[in-house]
């Protein structure tokens, strides 16, 4: 009971107190509030002025991987299993503004590895192949953000080399945000054109032959075919043939923010 009976006198406090604020001259009305606050000048915005290109970010990414052993399939369980591989890459991000607001973003990637297994020695029955490689593989892509419009569209490019594969590929993709920004759908369409040269171990390589017809020769290797005139000149050649693979795919994706942020709170 004395719980609610000094709760009851502080509301009757408060009510009191409120009530005489509101009968009496606030004294404070007739000064100028603190404040820490400084006019700021106003710029005129009618007059945009573009953006320069600008480096805003750059990543390099650095990765080693090694591996060891002792029971190498390719040797019949017995024989080295090292495998190594040190990846390097290098991006740049590069961003500009137009008079239309736009965002415009350019992104540039230089990727370099260096592999080595020691099985691949034995592609040769002899086991004197070589054993390491390198691959090359530059990227392009290019984007623009529309903010009036809530929409990116883009497009990019990219190619990986190396010594028996050859990669091309190619991207376009858009993205499109709803009216209150808290969604986004996107679309993507990629493609990619490789060509392959197939190197198969030495024991399933067919043996040398040489075939005479019609006064010249052809010889049949591994590294492919040498067509030989009478005297012994070689009048053609035709190497190991490329496999071509083409590849397509699309993607579509639309994120949500579940929990948006409260903007009557900032």
């Amino acid at each position: 009971m004395r719980k609610v009976f000094l709760s009851v006198v502080g509301f009757a406090i408060i009510c009191r107190l409120n009530a005489s604020a509101q009968t009496n001259t606030d004294s404070l009305r007739s000064k100028p509030a603190p404040s820490l606050y400084t006019p700021v000048e106003q710029h005129d915005t009618t007059a945009y002025n573009p953006r320069a290109l600008k480096l805003d970010e750059v990543n390099l990414v650095s990765s080693y991987y090694t591996q060891t052993g002792n029971h190498s399939p390719v040797t019949g369980g017995i024989g080295s299993e090292r495998v190594t591989d040190f990846a390097n890459g290098l991006d740049l991000k590069f961003v500009w503004g137009d008079p239309n607001y736009k965002k415009n973003t350019i992104e540039l990637g230089m990727g370099f590895d260096y592999h080595s297994a020691a099985s691949q020695a034995f592609v040769s029955q002899t086991g004197a192949s070589k054993t390491g490689g390198t691959r090359v593989y530059p990227s392009f892509d290019y984007t623009v953000e529309n903010p009036t419009l809530r929409n990116t569209f883009g497009f990019g490019a990219y190619y990986s080399g190396e010594y028996n594969y050859h990669s091309l590929g190619g991207d376009v993709h858009f993205s499109q945000k709803t009216a209150d920004k808290n969604g986004e759908f996107s679309f993507k369409l990629q493609g990619y054109f490789d060509r392959v040269t197939l190197i198969y171990p030495s024991e399933f390589v067919p043996k040398p032959t040489t075939t005479n017809s019609g006064g010249t020769t052809v010889i049949t290797t591994a590294s492919g075919n040498t067509i030989l005139s009478s005297d012994g000149s070689v009048i053609g050649k035709r190497n190991i043939p490329s496999s071509p693979r083409t590849t397509y795919s699309a993607s579509f994706g639309y994120s949500q923010v579940i929990s948006p942020a409260c903007r009557s709170c900032s």
